[in-house]
């Protein structure tokens, strides 16, 4: 971020593409919020994207970042329709 926090090609910043299924959710979660905020500190106009880790619960989520710290913040989910068992 420091390098390339404000070029003008940055869009968005997303820690971890996707973490380990069975990683811990508070450790996860802290992760992305330490993360975020060191975002932030270098340009909080940034997008910050993270990924679900392929929990399609998105309640489990919820409280990531508090409802009123949203902002700029994009949740990014993969379904991978091949391993889930549906025949189209």
């Amino acid at each position: 971020m420091k390098m390339y926090g404000h070029h003008p090609a940055l869009y968005a910043v997303e820690p971890a593409n996707e973490p380990w299924a069975d990683s811990d959710m508070e450790v996860l979660k802290q992760y992305y919020r330490d993360c975020r905020e060191e975002v932030r500190k270098v340009n909080p106009d940034v997008l910050f994207v993270f990924m679900d880790k392929g929990n399609p619960n998105f309640w489990e989520w919820n409280d990531l970042f508090d409802d009123d710290d949203c902002e700029n913040v994009v949740l990014d989910t993969h379904n991978y329709m091949a391993w889930n068992g549906h025949k189209e």
